[in-house]
């Protein structure tokens, strides 16, 4: 086996892991919040799935900084290339500000109901933006990864991206909205 073939399985691994956990977290969070509280348990659930998705990033980001390594005038010359690590840039300074802002609020007021309090109604949106912005953008990434030659340059795919993230944002919003009254 070639080294790019073991830093490509090495990669997906990453995606596999990442985007699971991603995935598992968001819908925790969704069907946890369906009696407008989040318990112990649950917490916990959102705790390992959070792992998950930083175990999946490292991942990504050794296997691919070693692809990199293999070709770098390839990549730095693919408008695939620079649209996908955009996006994980993204993903990072979510799942960042998931930690450090949403995290803490959520691990405070386990086990009491969310519309009662101020902290919480404040976060509230940022909540559901945040986990739009986790969905689409690795579920963007997964594409662009699986897309083997894209005809689009680096501005219509990000367009492309943000008309997608603004979207999901919106729709976010008004169905957290309307079902939980958030």
């Amino acid at each position: 086996m070639d080294l790019h073939t073991i830093y490509t399985i090495a990669h997906l691994l990453g995606v596999a892991v990442g985007a699971g956990g991603a995935y598992m977290s968001d819908v925790m969070f969704m069907s946890s919040v369906k009696d407008n509280r989040i318990n112990h348990t649950e917490y916990k659930f959102m705790q390992t799935g959070s792992l998950f998705v930083w175990i999946g990033i490292g991942l990504l980001v050794i296997s691919g900084l070693l692809l990199f390594s293999l070709n770098p005038s390839f990549y730095l010359e693919s408008d695939k290339f620079i649209s996908k690590m955009s996006i994980v840039l993204i993903l990072i300074a979510n799942g960042i500000f998931f930690h450090r802002w949403h995290m803490p609020v959520i691990k405070a007021h386990k086990d009491q109901e969310f519309n009662q309090l101020k902290r919480f109604r404040k976060a509230r949106r940022w909540l559901v933006y945040s986990g739009a912005i986790s969905i689409i953008s690795w579920t963007f990434a997964l594409v662009l990864g699986a897309w083997r030659t894209i005809p689009y340059n680096v501005l219509e795919i990000m367009s492309a991206y943000v008309l997608v993230l603004f979207s999901g944002l919106i729709i976010g919003r008004l169905y957290f909205h309307h079902k939980f009254k958030l």
